[in-house]
């Protein structure tokens, strides 16, 4: 930093200045209009940084430049009060990079008759290149050429001297190379590694504009460097292949290896621009951190038509910049903190290094979080603003929190609303960026109990289901917090209480043909809690395949009461019931499920084991729902079993079939035997009010029961149709004599 080549020029600056001057409507602000002011300090490792070009944009929507101006020399700028109040943008330039800002711009809000402060702070970038002004004879290596290139006096862009590289009008042509270079070897560590350099270029012959990229047979730099001509004896020999080599002169920049092998070409030309001043020529060698190479300059002569080529160069610099600190806050007294165990990264988990920022909606940066754990961030300080100062520290209460992963906008999955409540909350918000899939859903004509594991971009009923519009006549949800939700197309949208979709609920829907509905977005994880109160919830599956009940419901063991689900028709599991007898046997994706919950609690469809869950989920029978003739399936159902039916006084065979039927003789239920004595749990389905037809029992209606089409006494004598979801226990007895 102490090195005058380091700062920014005073040409530099001016050149800034009126390119900004240039591309910007500066307004003529009148004293009506004076209010308020910005300032700050920009600094590098804690020092002050002079003569560094800052701006001011706005106020917004304005994104026009309203002052430009630069620091002084303890590294202050101040606008002066010529701000009308209002939102603005600082933006920090500073170009020659001795110095790299993760923030080059930060948001600014101004009041009337007050000062905003906003400060930079950079991590310094070091300049590996020794004596790259060339005031003292040394580290430089120079090529013992024909023409070697030399230390002059005859242009310099600061200090004393520069270098010279090929042949000056006032020397005789000749072929011959003219290369000066230094090794380096570059840091390992570094975030970025920049090589800058000013040069003067002037020829004789016909300049180039773009060189033409050849392949020159023989062309060996380390040839050079040994004092030898570039072109090989026995490649010069070959007149046809080393032509357009032999044919030109050139001015150019190389990168070379550790034994002079080249690399790269980052200059190539033949250029007389040189007699308009100097030129700033930049190049980002980060690909070579860690790896010891030369920076080469050199001029080729061909000796040919009294021509010559030569450039002067100065000011050689290879800044290598550490990584810059990922958050730069103004934190208050009041924050609440988010964390993520499972978030994703374009399709990944978040990776160690990963950086997760959080802002306000002005764009202030509220909270940072340096990734430690594969898809894990947090717990991250959120602040607060605090209403006692002129910074914008943060949020206020109710606020919601944007959130980005390595400045990529990242979908909030859950559970949890990334909205900033109180202080010291703790808020579970699952993230993701990109890596979006999509899930196929196959609807059947009429009810379907659905649920989907992506996050789609909009949760807005009508948009999930944009890909079916007009395809479904209602749509009804279900939150132990909110109650029943309805959604129906028909009616105005501001009438309806089920507004979202979202991935932690199943959701019923009717639909008036079949027809697939695709729902895109990044998956959720597996294992995000789901909340469950007591009494029913009405809940998604999030594994990607089927489990066994049990098994899926792990997390809530001993919890629940009833778990039921609906393909086709209604499946149910009851804890208490004989395993064998339960009609739902695996809990699948794309498919929603009830669950009746003795109390409160947290489901959470755990990851781990799932090759042996699956495999168990394969050898599981799942009971096929045959749906007979008369029988039509709604969303509504209570669910008959028996543990001792009979039939002319034995137990009831397996292939006996047990119906039932409603006061009008509407078949509301049917199930095949499968063991002797037992029957169900057998749907015994309701009426749709919103049918026309009479699809089943409405509560308190007598329900009817036959074996094999004949009728059978009950046991309690006259079971009705309590309302749905439930479970009866009603035995059957009948005969052969017995009548429906």
């Amino acid at each position: 930093m102490s090195d005058p080549k380091s700062t920014i020029s005073k040409r530099s600056i001016a050149l800034i200045l009126s390119l900004l001057m240039l591309f910007s409507l500066v307004p003529t602000v009148s004293a009506v209009t004076i209010h308020g002011a910005i300032q700050g300090t920009v600094s590098c490792e804690g020092n002050p940084v002079s003569g560094t070009v800052v701006s001011v944009a706005g106020p917004l929507p304005s994104t026009s430049i309203i002052w430009t101006g630069t620091t002084n020399a303890a590294g202050v700028y101040f606008t002066d009060f010529i701000l009308p109040p209002g939102d603005y943008t600082v933006q920090l330039f500073y170009l020659e990079g001795v110095c790299q800002f993760a923030e080059p711009i930060k948001p600014a809000a101004v009041a009337g008759g007050s000062t905003t402060t906003v400060d930079f702070s950079g991590t310094a970038c070091a300049d590996i290149i020794q004596n790259g002004s060339f005031e003292t004879m040394d580290v430089w290596q120079v090529g013992p050429t024909p023409w070697p290139a030399r230390y002059s006096t005859t242009y310099a862009r600061t200090g004393l001297r520069s270098m010279r590289s090929g042949i000056e009008p006032s020397e005789p042509d000749r072929v011959t190379e003219s290369s000066f270079y230094q090794r380096i070897t570059v840091p390992a560590d570094a975030a970025s590694v920049t090589l800058t350099f000013w040069y003067r270029p002037f020829t004789q012959e016909t300049p180039t504009a773009a060189w033409e990229e050849v392949s020159w047979a023989g062309y060996d730099p380390r040839r050079a460097i040994a004092g030898e001509p570039m072109v090989a004896p026995e490649a010069l020999a070959q007149r046809d292949a080393t032509a357009y080599w032999y044919a030109y002169d050139w001015q150019e920049v190389l990168v070379l290896d550790a034994s002079y092998r080249l690399l790269e070409v980052l200059m190539r030309e033949r250029s007389n621009a040189g007699a308009s001043g100097w030129i700033s020529r930049s190049f980002d060698l980060t690909p070579y951190k860690g790896r010891t190479i030369n920076i080469y300059f050199n001029t080729i002569n061909n000796g040919t038509g009294n021509k010559r080529t030569w450039m002067y160069v100065d000011d050689v610099q290879l800044f290598t910049c550490a990584q810059p600190p990922a958050c730069v806050l103004n934190p208050s007294n009041q924050w609440v903190n988010l964390y993520g165990l499972d978030s994703q990264f374009h399709g990944a988990p978040l990776a160690p290094g990963t950086l997760v920022r959080a802002y306000d909606a002005a764009g202030t940066l509220a909270g940072c979080f340096v990734v430690r754990s594969s898809g894990r961030y947090g717990a991250m300080a959120v602040y607060a603003d605090d209403p006692e100062t002129a910074v914008d520290e943060g949020l206020t209460p109710g606020e919601r929190i944007r959130l980005t992963v390595n400045g990529e906008p990242a979908m909030t999955l859950g559970p949890d609303e990334p909205l900033w409540t109180e202080n010291g909350a703790l808020l579970h918000v699952e993230l993701a960026v990109g890596g979006a899939i999509t899930r196929t859903l196959p609807l059947r004509l009429g009810w379907n109990l659905i649920s989907f594991d992506v996050m789609p971009p909009d949760t807005r009923v009508d948009t999930v289901l944009a890909p079916i519009a007009g395809r479904f006549t209602r749509v009804l949800g279900f939150s132990c917090t909110a109650g029943a939700q309805s959604y129906y197309p028909s009616l105005p949208p501001g009438m309806n209480t089920l507004t979202d979709m979202d991935p932690y609920h199943g959701y019923w829907i009717y639909v008036t043909s079949p027809v697939t509905l695709t729902v895109s977005g990044p998956e959720m994880p597996d294992g995000i809690p789901i909340s469950l109160c007591e009494r029913w919830n009405l809940v998604s599956y999030l594994p990607d395949g089927p489990l066994p009940v049990l098994q899926a419901l792990d997390s809530i063991a001993g919890g629940f009461r009833a778990v039921l689900g609906f393909d086709a028709g209604g499946l149910s599991y009851y804890p208490d019931l004989p395993p064998e007898m339960n009609t739902l046997q695996q809990m699948r994706p794309g498919l929603g499920y009830w669950i009746r919950m003795n109390q409160a609690g947290t489901l959470t469809y755990s990851p781990a084991g799932l090759g042996l869950m699956n495999a168990l989920a394969q050898s599981a029978e799942q009971s096929e729902v045959s749906i007979p003739a008369g029988l039509r399936p709604t969303n509504r159902w209570v669910d008959a079993y028996s543990l001792n039916s009979t039939l002319d006084g034995q137990p009831l065979p397996a292939g006996s079939v047990v119906e039932a039927f409603d006061p009008d003789g509407v078949k509301i239920g049917y199930f095949v035997v499968k063991e002797a004595g037992r029957f169900g749990p057998m749907p015994l389905y309701g009426d749709d009010p919103y049918t026309p037809e009479d699809e089943g029992a409405k509560p308190g209606d007598r329900i009817i029961f036959t074996i094999n089409g004949q009728r059978a006494l009950t046991s309690p004598a006259r079971p009705v149709w309590p309302g749905e979801y439930g479970l009866l226990q009603v035995d059957l007895r009948s005969s052969a004599g017995m009548s429906r």
